[in-house]
């Protein structure tokens, strides 16, 4: 509505923001959150903040490393597989016995993906991504 409405300061922040996303991003690529499934659902939120102050695959490190890390880490049926134990140990941690994947993993990682389009990187994802019921 007003586009113009202390644009300077709604700039900085952005700025600000994603200097911060992307310093708290770990070696690995992922995001570090401290709850549950810390890790996948950490790094999507992670990638869609960069995503929303304009930041891309082709113009962001950051985007780069955490798709790495994703495609890295994806299991062969598709999903992720992350345990509650990677909240506590403090690293990205598998699930070791064989269980069906959480949906909304699978789907909030396709989406980020999906809305970033890559310029031809999304077909790794989609080659390693089976979404047939066990």
């Amino acid at each position: 509505m007003y586009p113009e409405f202390k644009a300077n300061e709604i700039d900085d922040c952005i700025t600000n923001a994603v200097q911060f996303i992307e310093e708290s991003q770990t070696s690995n690529g992922s995001w570090f959150g401290a709850w549950g499934i810390c890790f996948i659902y950490s790094t999507w939120l992670a990638l869609n903040g960069l995503e929303a102050a304009g930041k891309t695959y082709k113009n962001c490190p950051a985007i780069s490393r955490a798709t790495k890390f994703l495609l890295q880490t994806q299991r062969k049926d598709g999903g992720w597989g992350e345990s509650f134990l990677s909240c506590l140990q403090k690293l990205h941690t598998i699930i070791i016995q064989k269980v069906r994947v959480k949906q909304a993993l699978v789907q909030w990682t396709i989406d980020w993906h999906l809305k970033m389009l890559f310029g031809g990187r999304l077909k790794p994802i989609e080659e390693k991504l089976s979404l047939h019921q066990p």
